[in-house]
């Protein structure tokens, strides 16, 4: 085997690896993470708020 063949296997591996897990990703829906991300800073956002509010009262 060639070093050069080599080099061309490992790329496809690499390419493949790539693919397989935006398909994971994609699997789990856009949207969900999204949410979860839209959730996230909801509530650092609130809780930054409360926490302010209770300082000043």
């Amino acid at each position: 085997m060639t070093l050069n063949a080599y080099f061309n296997i490992m790329q496809g591996q690499v390419a493949n690896f790539g693919k397989k897990k935006k398909q994971k990703r994609n699997q789990k829906g856009i949207t969900e993470r999204h949410k979860t991300l839209y959730h996230h800073t909801l509530h650092k956002l609130f809780f930054r708020v409360k926490n302010t509010h209770l300082i000043e009262y």
